[in-house]
């Protein structure tokens, strides 16, 4: 339900309440000081006019906590047009609360009905000055000349204002709405960031703690296997199992501190490169070729090509059936490409799972590429291509 729409004077147009008593003072001031040629009619309108002043700041200044077509605004209203009114009609020379008449009736209706009532109260000092005088004499002619005036400059000063007041009021709408846009594009930023920052957070943990542990299940398993017929190799696959478990100790350690991945951070990539390929052949006995350039390239970069072949020597660990990996980083002016090719049994479709999809975007957020070759029975090629 939308509120009722505050009236326009009072929290941010206070000058209002200094015009409108100060402006009634004055019209008391006119009263006395230019008497009429009766008795004490000019002294009770000039009574109501200081009632009309007690009422504007008993009543009226309380206005900003009221709304337009509200009881309590109606009767303020009410009540000052009663005592200006009465008073002119005592005497013409109260004209001169003709001035605070006319804000008021402008801030508290709307347009059309505030123009009908600004050319009724105009009239009454006229109709005042031929109710008590007659039509002789030359006050007659300045009241008409003045009331002529105020019947057409009035309603058009009245018009302006409340159009300024209005502009003003639709500029604060708009300012208000901009920053609460601003708070929202804010908020959503914010969504947005955390909802990437849980994405690298899951890809972290799928290509570095997850592969870990199912080395480390795997390796488990060969060493249960084997610890009664041949304790040698067991023993060094429990030996494995404790590498691949600080392995993933330091990983864990690194994604905490958000630094970088653990195999990269006090080497070159194409010695951690190596060294995955040395850890695929000791847990798989499969032999990986590598052929790695050694020129460094910046952090983001060779996070995104370590992460990757990670996730290949994963894939052909779990899938391939392979009995040779070729593993290749090229580079060049424009970039680096990482190539692992398998022998194994290849596929006709991609498995649905996170591992390739998270390295495709991985690779997408830095700029590059990857494409995935693979034919039944003939392999599987994957291809990374990065800027450098």
């Amino acid at each position: 339900m939308a509120s009722p729409v505050p009236p326009l004077w009072h929290s941010r147009f206070w000058i209002w309440d200094v015009y409108l008593i100060a402006g009634t003072i004055v019209a008391v001031v006119i009263v006395l000081l230019f008497p009429d040629r009766a008795d004490t009619r000019p002294l009770i309108a000039a009574g109501l006019l200081v009632v009309l002043v007690g009422w504007l700041i008993g009543f009226g200044l309380s206005q900003s906590a009221t709304q337009r077509g509200g009881t309590r605004l109606t009767v303020f209203l009410c009540g000052a047009m009663l005592l200006i009114v009465i008073a002119m009609a005592l005497t013409p020379t109260a004209f001169g609360a003709l001035p605070v008449a006319y804000p008021l009736l402008f801030m508290s209706l709307t347009t059309p009905p505030a123009v009908v009532a600004t050319v009724a109260i105009s009239v009454v000092p006229l109709l005042s000055q031929l109710a008590w005088y007659g039509s002789d004499g030359r006050d007659l002619a300045i009241t008409a000349a003045l009331t002529g005036m105020t019947v057409v400059i009035s309603p058009m000063i009245g018009i302006w204002v409340r159009s300024a007041i209005e502009q003003g009021q639709r500029l604060e709408t708009v300012t208000a709405e901009l920053a609460s846009s601003r708070a929202e594009a804010a908020r959503l930023a914010h969504e947005a960031g955390t909802t990437a920052e849980r994405s690298r957070l899951a890809r972290e943990i799928h290509d570095t703690l997850a592969q870990g542990f199912t080395s480390i299940v795997t390796l488990s398993q060969a060493a249960d296997a084997s610890w009664d017929t041949d304790p040698d190799t067991a023993r060094a696959q429990v030996r494995l199992i404790e590498q691949t478990a600080r392995d993933n100790l330091a990983e864990s350690r690194a994604l905490v501190a958000d630094l970088s991945p653990a195999p990269i951070a006090d080497t070159s990539l194409a010695d951690a490169l190596r060294r995955l390929g040395e850890r695929h052949y000791a847990e798989t006995g499969v032999p990986v070729t590598v052929s790695a350039a050694s020129a460094p390239l910046p952090t983001a970069i060779e996070v995104v090509l370590l992460r990757s072949a990670q996730e290949a020597l994963a894939n052909v660990r779990k899938h391939a059936q392979a009995t040779d990996v070729d593993l290749m980083l090229c580079q060049s002016a424009g970039g680096a490409r990482l190539t692992v090719r398998d022998n194994g049994i290849g596929f006709d479709a991609p498995r649905p799972g996170y591992g390739l999809a998270g390295m495709r975007h991985r690779v997408e957020q830095v700029g590059g590429s990857m494409r995935v070759d693979s034919t039944l029975g003939a392999g599987t090629l994957v291809e990374v291509e990065v800027p450098a």
